[in-house]
């Protein structure tokens, strides 16, 4: 005998759990993505740095875009993999990105507490949410042409 699922006869649908299984893997995976990323842009923006002989400004900037540009790809990534609700998934992961930053620069640079840069924190959690938006596309035509 088979048994199949049946719905409540008040014609409720069964409770979904926004919880997905794996979820916690998958953040893990496109965190190490977006870790991977940021350290072949690093590596091409110091390549690229030292055959143009930029200027400290030039990259202060360059390294401001590699807290921002991962960040993007990974909110975009969680869009696209149906995370429930992928803004706080991507605020997640733009502040966890931060915290892997941290964690690399006491490490290796003996960084005090006191120095803990909120703008940079900021811009990760930002750009994370940022990236998960979608970009609604107009239907129709506004003015008229066929």
């Amino acid at each position: 005998m088979c048994e199949e699922r049946m719905e409540p006869e008040t014609g409720e649908k069964p409770e979904q759990k926004p919880y997905k299984p794996g979820a916690g893997m998958k953040f893990c995976g496109v965190l190490l993505a977006v870790c991977f990323v940021t350290a072949g842009l690093f590596f091409l923006l110091a390549w690229v740095s030292y055959q143009v002989r930029f200027s400290t400004e030039v990259i202060r900037m360059g390294i401001t875009g590699l807290y921002i540009v991962p960040c993007l790809i990974g909110g975009r990534i969680i869009r696209r993999m149906g995370f429930t609700p992928a803004m706080v998934w991507g605020a997640g992961l733009g502040a966890a990105f931060y915290s892997v930053l941290l964690v690399i620069s006491w490490l290796e640079a003996g960084m005090q507490l006191e120095t803990v840069r909120t703008m940079e924190l900021i811009l990760c959690v930002a750009s994370g949410l940022l990236g998960t938006l979608s970009r609604k596309k107009q239907v129709g035509n506004a003015e008229g042409k066929k």
